[in-house]
């Protein structure tokens, strides 16, 4: 089983399973419909397709059932639609740093800043990175090292296509007690299937240790973090994050 296959809810595998039978060819490799699957970002924009899949059969083959698009997402609904790797979880900064640079060499994601394509370099060589800090509220330059688990869910989003864009992680100006000021956040572009990325990371299971997961508007269906719990967040700090995505984490020791 290759990777593509191990992103995809087994009850929704199974049915593709019935659907794409060896002898019985359709109109589109299973192959394929798994990338379109990944690509589109999940069952709820897959269902969104309609007709995607429908006029595409060859002479000799069999099409595609018409409702499948919507069927899967009835699957899907039970549970989460993608299992989501957790193998992030378990590496260190250096690794995971030295990944997004080459993930951004290949456009599975992008890097918003110098800056801070400045300080995954210096990450990626187990060095402390600069902050900003000193800018907005004084005193000398500081420095810190990136938590591995900020790093992680965004390799996490990229791997199922949704290209998300890294926009700050120690820079940026941020309050005075940010997360971003000792490596424990990340601030992406606002891409509701990102977000939905980073929330069923945290319902299944929570490997990448959730503190604060904030966005406006929260997309139906998912709730925004404090504390790694469900929590409502001030108008003020929701018209912060109109603009953005803010995930951040805890030590892997608590």
């Amino acid at each position: 089983m290759d990777d593509l296959e191990k992103m995809i809810y087994p009850p929704v595998k199974a049915r593709l399973d019935e659907v794409f039978v060896e002898d019985e060819p359709v109109g589109i490799s299973r192959r394929k419909f798994l990338e379109v699957l990944v690509n589109l970002g999940g069952m709820a924009l897959l269902a969104k397709a309609g007709g995607l899949f429908e006029g595409l059969p060859e002479s000799g083959q069999k099409p595609i059932p018409s409702g499948l698009a919507a069927e899967l997402t009835g699957i899907a609904d039970a549970g989460p639609n993608i299992v989501l790797p957790h193998e992030y979880s378990e590496m260190e900064t250096p690794e995971l740093a030295n990944m997004v640079i080459e993930y951004h060499q290949k456009e599975k994601l992008h890097i918003a800043s110098e800056q801070e394509l400045t300080n995954l370099e210096l990450a990626s060589q187990g060095k402390p990175v600069p902050t900003d800090y000193h800018v907005y509220y004084g005193g000398e330059p500081q420095y810190t090292y990136l938590n591995p688990l900020t790093l992680g869910p965004v390799l996490v989003a990229s791997d199922i296509g949704l290209k998300p864009t890294l926009l700050r992680l120690t820079t940026g100006g941020h309050i005075k007690k940010s997360r971003h000021y000792i490596g424990k956040a990340v601030d992406v572009d606002l891409n509701t299937e990102v977000f939905r990325c980073f929330y069923e990371l945290w319902q299944q299971g929570d490997m990448y240790i959730t503190n604060e997961l904030i966005i406006e508007p929260v997309p139906a269906g998912t709730q925004t973090l404090y504390h790694g719990e469900p929590h409502d967040y001030s108008a003020s700090i929701r018209e912060n994050h109109k603009s953005h995505i803010h995930r951040s984490t805890e030590d892997r020791d608590g």
